[in-house]
C-alpha cells in the first residue's frame, strides 16, 4: 500500500468516527441531560525507512463531552428535578455509584426514589431516599433537600460535583468518576422542570455536513490515486 493511500486512509477512518458521533448527538436531540460529544483529531507523523522519509497520518486523539448545561425545560411534576448549574446526582447501580444529569424521578413499590431505569437516588449521605405511603407529592428546597407535601423530612439530594477530566460516559446518560467527587458547594436544584439536551441542531448540521464533504473528497482522491497506482503497474509490465 503507497504511503498516499495510507495517509488517506488513516483520515477516512476518522471522518467515519466524527459521523458516527455527530449522527449519537443528533439522534439524543431531545434526551433529557443529554451532554453532547465530539472527538479531538491530531496529526502524526511517523518516521519511514527511507531518507528523509516521513508519513503523516490524521488520527482520532480522544473524544470530549460537552458539559455545558441545556436549557431548562418546565413539566409540573413534582417528582422533575434539575440541577441549575454544575453537579450530577448520585445514583446507585449494580456497578456502583454513578451520576447523572437526568431528573426524571419516580418511586419504586418500595417506596425508593428511583431514575427511569430503576436506579436508586441517592441522598447526601450515600443512602437511598424512601417517600413514606401514601405520600401526595414532594416538596424541595433550592439546596436539594426533599420532604413530603405535608413536611416530613426524606433527606438532601446527593450532588456531586465531579471534574470534566475525570469522567467516563456510559450508558442511560450515566456518568463514572475515576476521583472520589466533591459534595456540589451551595447547589441549586429546581423542581416541577428537566434540564433538556446541550445539543445545538444546526451545529450538528453544521458539523456533519463539512464531515460528510471531506469524506467524499478523500473517497476521490483513494480512487484517484488507485487509478495511478493501476496504470503504473500496467506500464511497468507492459514494459517488461
Amino acid at each position: 500500500m503507497s504511503n498516499s493511500i495510507s495517509a488517506l486512509l488513516s483520515k477516512q477512518v476518522g471522518l467515519r468516527q466524527q459521523v458516527d458521533v455527530i449522527a449519537h448527538n443528533v439522534a439524543n436531540l431531545s434526551t433529557t441531560g443529554f451532554k453532547r460529544e465530539e472527538l479531538a483529531f491530531a496529526t502524526h507523523v511517523e518516521r519511514l525507512d527511507l531518507p528523509g522519509g516521513s508519513l503523516a497520518l490524521a488520527r482520532v486523539e480522544s473524544s470530549h463531552t460537552d458539559f455545558r448545561p441545556g436549557a431548562l425545560e418546565r413539566t409540573g411534576n413534582p417528582f422533575d428535578l434539575a440541577i441549575d448549574g454544575s453537579g450530577f446526582f448520585a445514583v446507585e447501580t449494580p456497578e456502583g455509584v454513578r451520576y447523572t444529569r437526568d431528573g426524571r424521578f419516580s418511586t419504586n413499590q418500595l417506596g425508593e426514589l428511583v431514575t427511569t431505569t430503576g436506579h436508586r437516588v441517592l441522598d447526601d449521605s450515600g443512602a437511598p431516599i424512601l417517600v413514606p405511603p401514601g405520600a401526595v407529592g414532594l416538596t424541595l428546597s433550592a439546596e436539594g433537600a426533599l420532604s413530603t407535601a405535608d413536611g416530613v423530612p426524606l433527606g438532601a439530594l446527593g450532588i456531586r460535583e465531579l471534574p470534566a477530566g475525570f469522567l467516563r460516559r456510559e450508558a442511560d446518560g450515566l456518568f463514572v468518576a475515576e476521583v472520589e467527587p466533591e459534595p456540589a458547594l451551595a447547589p441549586r436544584v429546581v423542581q416541577g422542570f428537566l434540564e433538556g439536551s446541550n445539543v445545538n441542531p444546526v451545529r450538528e448540521l453544521t458539523d456533519l455536513i463539512e464531515a460528510q464533504r471531506a469524506y467524499e473528497r478523500g473517497r476521490a482522491m483513494l480512487d484517484a490515486e488507485d487509478e495511478r497506482v493501476r496504470r503504473m503497474i500496467e506500464k511497468l509490465d507492459q514494459e517488461a
